[in-house]
């Protein structure tokens, strides 16, 4: 990781993730140079914070043409706020359109008055150069009686087509178990006995027989 800095910074790296640290000042660190066209590439990664807990801290996910220039950074999403939990969160974002010339994945880091300090946690960081069929994620029920359950997922932008299956406890979604077909993020499974439990996936689905796998 190559890094620029302002104010008290540190890094370490460990076997099983890496530690970020300013106080005072902002920091930014960056991945190695991609090949992929990164305009149409999908990052992933497990984020948790630690910080002082005043306003103006923020974590930005971004792009840089130069990992030593911070005039080259294009932020692609910001942390602020509640956002910046010390709870463990996947942190998932399509780059989309991007200037040819930023090939470096970077991260900038915030706390710039004299008493604030952000930690900052990552691990199991993928970029993967085409997501194609993405899986759905973040399954979950937001609301239930004890004739139906509604449920909603999270997914890519681009994919507007989704399939859900469900069965008794227990079931093989490739084998058995009743299967909707959806145009929106979310499902109403209204046949349900009462007293039984049951599992619920979720897939996308992205024309012809293609599909990814069940979440």
């Amino acid at each position: 990781q190559r890094h620029t800095q302002t104010g008290f910074t540190s890094l370490q790296t460990s076997s099983e993730r890496l530690r970020f640290y300013v106080s005072a000042g902002e920091t930014f660190f960056s991945s190695p140079e991609f090949d992929a066209d990164l305009s149409t590439a999908f990052l992933e990664f497990d984020l948790s914070l630690s910080r002082s807990g005043s306003p103006g801290e923020r974590f930005e996910i971004g792009l840089m043409s130069d990992p030593t220039d911070p005039a080259s950074f294009v932020s692609l999403e910001v942390l602020e706020n509640e956002a910046l939990t010390s709870s463990n969160q996947k942190v998932r974002l399509l780059l989309g359109t991007v200037p040819a010339t930023h090939r470096y994945v970077a991260f900038r880091m915030s706390a710039l008055e004299s008493s604030n300090y952000i930690y900052a946690y990552l691990d199991n960081l993928v970029l993967t150069a085409d997501p194609g069929c993405y899986k759905p994620w973040d399954l979950r029920v937001t609301d239930k009686t004890e004739a139906l359950v509604q449920l909603e997922w999270s997914s890519l932008p681009t994919q507007n087509n989704w399939e859900v299956i469900y069965g008794q406890s227990g079931f093989d979604p490739s084998e058995s178990g009743s299967l909707l077909a959806l145009d929106q993020s979310s499902a109403v499974l209204s046949d349900l006995q009462e007293q039984q439990d049951y599992d619920v996936y979720v897939r996308s689905t992205c024309g012809g027989e293609l599909v990814s796998d069940w979440e």
